[in-house]
């Protein structure tokens, strides 16, 4: 063991040599990383089917060696070394780090499309060998894909598991809205990758678009990347790829979209076409534009030469709302309504884009020489969510302030506010701003306050201002104004609040028990059957009941958090209680038998002793 070289919440990695003197990577797992038993023997569990399965396809890293030391609590393995960063596959243990997409993408912000493409398929087609074994990765992002003598494979294989298992775990932006632990959810998280290392932008900011689309004669690939993308990564998994081999398949397909260069061979062959070509432009512009054998051969009865054939086409493109940007070839061409001329013909790709609305790309077909093609209004997308760490403004004109991750809005919700969204009648109390203006304030009841929230929440999401991944909630408010007598003394209104509103991110909850099967509530309402993930849980406090035949009810406590995800496992201990239909043992030690399984009654098999 050399020097650690990476630390993550499930173990460290470690530069390692062998006897033969070969540099090696070794990740070591140790158990008071983890919260529960089960846990961590599921991931040696993992780890343990992945080893045989690992050196048959170059999209996985090689597991060498699974070992482990239960005295001391931990279990590890081998695996072959990623190339270094700068040096490739010549490492030196001294400043050795590894290179993985991640190392990529600071580098270099964005790949090429041919790498994209073509790491891409290698590493959906390694997918589709994992997922053909009945297991899943659930961590796939950058960080976690290395180089090995410059080929893309799928690491830190820490989390790998049997496909099913919806412990939540992964990169918040690389975990699909259903969550991690299925086929499919591998599928959306290895489009996002190629997404990030395609665009060279965050996964967050999916799908918008560079402004530039690199070189034209790549846009078909490029575009055939961006559907194989856009695929992979739809919100609903019945869109995606029903598997990583067609996905690899389409990554493949796209591969065949550029356009093939010449040889040095045809290159050669095509020098006195060009020569001659020289030759035809300066005698024609000696001649003003005429050739002088044959004779007339390119002039009119005048003797003027003829304009050269139109060779390209024009497009007209208007935009609901106008003023967007377009990008044509990856150059700006101007904004809607705009005329695009020298459009080649055939099939154009343009790229739309506007402030706080989404990117669009539009391709034009049946774009003639010498014709202009009229487009339809193309409708642009509202889209203007919070971003972190910036002040934001609503479709109600309440200013939000950043709040962490999250945001709150600087004042209470007034009445006009509340009137937009909810016909709710209460007591309007006035405040002072501190610019001097008055603010109408409209106390409610705080389940009128959380309706509010709700209802804003719906309309906003539709219209683009809010990620369905967030929703608004009340938060109560302290006012310094005067509130008169009458509203302080009416018993009707004493719950009455003011409140502001904060804007949260949905949490994610997984719960499973032990054995599985148990029924799960919260208060009186049944949330599901162990195991079962919920993936959009509002924050709050979370106190849940798990009850099951044959065993002690179990109440375990939790808060799910913004943007957070709450693993809850409930172990529970057998009753010692009579279950009608099971065999069963009184406190002397009598066996008891049901005479059937539905029976309501219990027989002791043994007479009654002295």
């Amino acid at each position: 063991m050399l020097r650690c070289i990476g630390k993550g919440s499930y173990g460290e990695v470690w530069l390692a040599r062998g006897v033969t003197g070969a540099l090696r990577a070794v990740k070591v797992v140790r158990r008071e990383d983890f919260e529960l038993d089960r846990t961590f023997e599921r991931e040696f569990e993992g780890i343990m089917k992945f080893e045989p399965i690992s050196r048959d396809h170059p999209g996985l890293v090689h597991v060498l060696h699974v070992g482990r030391n239960d005295e001391e609590k931990f279990y590890y393995y081998v695996m072959e070394l990623a190339d270094d960063r700068e040096r490739g596959s010549r490492a030196d243990p001294a400043d050795y780090e590894a290179r993985t997409m991640g190392t990529d993408k600071a580098t270099r912000h964005r790949l090429s499309v041919d790498e994209c493409v073509e790491h891409g398929a290698q590493l959906a087609e390694g997918l589709a060998h994992l997922h053909g074994q009945g297991l899943t990765h659930r961590d796939i992002k950058p960080s976690n894909i290395i180089f090995v003598n410059g080929k893309a494979k799928l690491a830190d294989i820490g989390l790998v598991a049997d496909a099913g298992q919806m412990t939540f775990v992964g990169t918040e932006g690389f975990v699909p809205p259903e969550g991690p632990g299925t086929k499919l959810a591998d599928i959306y998280s290895l489009g996002m990758v190629l997404y990030e290392m395609s665009t060279g932008k965050d996964r967050l900011q999916f799908p918008e678009l560079p402004d530039d689309l690199g070189e034209a004669r790549l846009l078909p690939q490029w575009r055939a990347l961006n559907d194989v993308i856009l695929t992979a990564c739809a919100n609903q998994p019945k869109k995606r790829y029903p598997s990583a081999t067609d996905m690899a398949a389409a990554l493949r397909e796209a591969n065949r979209k550029r356009v093939v260069k010449r040889g040095i061979l045809g290159r050669l062959l095509m020098l006195p076409f060009l020569t001659a070509a020289a030759a035809f432009v300066i005698v024609t512009w000696r001649h003003n534009g005429a050739m002088p054998w044959p004779p007339g051969r390119f002039v009119d009865k005048t003797g003027v030469s003829p304009l050269p054939p139109v060779s390209t086409g024009t497009v007209r493109l208007e935009s609901v709302p106008p003023n967007a940007e377009v990008y044509y070839n990856g150059k700006s061409v101007g904004r809607t309504p705009v005329v695009v001329n020298e459009v080649m013909p055939g099939e154009a790709v343009f790229l739309l884009k506007r402030k706080r609305h989404r990117d669009e790309i539009l391709t034009v077909r049946e774009v003639a020489a010498g014709a202009l093609k009229e487009v339809p209004v193309v409708k642009l997308m509202f889209d203007n969510p919070p971003v972190v760490g910036q002040v934001w403004e609503n479709s109600l004109g309440m200013i939000f302030d950043p709040a962490g991750e999250d945001h709150i809005s600087r004042r209470a919700v007034d009445a006009p506010a509340i009137g937009k969204v909810l016909p709710i009648s209460s007591d309007v109390v006035p405040e002072t701003t501190p610019d001097g203006g008055v603010m109408y304030l409209q106390m409610v009841q705080p389940a009128d306050a959380a309706r509010f929230c709700d209802e804003l929440t719906q309309r906003e999401v539709s219209q683009g201002y809010l990620k369905d991944t967030q929703y608004y909630r009340p938060i109560k408010y302290q006012t310094t104004a005067h509130i008169s007598e009458k509203v302080l003394k009416d018993e009707s209104r004493k719950n009455n609040i003011l409140f502001r509103i904060g804007i949260e991110r949905y949490a994610s909850l997984s719960v499973t028990s032990e054995p599985p099967g148990a029924s799960v509530f919260e208060g009186r309402t049944r949330l599901g059957i162990a195991p079962f993930t919920l993936p959009r849980q509002k924050t709050r406090p979370l106190k849940l009941r798990f009850e099951m035949s044959g065993f002690n009810p179990l109440t375990l406590t939790e808060n799910l958090d913004s943007g957070g995800a709450v693993a809850v496992n409930g172990r529970l201990e057998k009753s010692q209680l009579a279950v009608f239909g099971k065999d069963w043992k009184n406190s002397l030690g009598m066996p008891f038998k049901a005479p059937s399984p539905d029976s309501r009654i219990l027989v002791s098999v043994w007479e009654t002793r002295v």
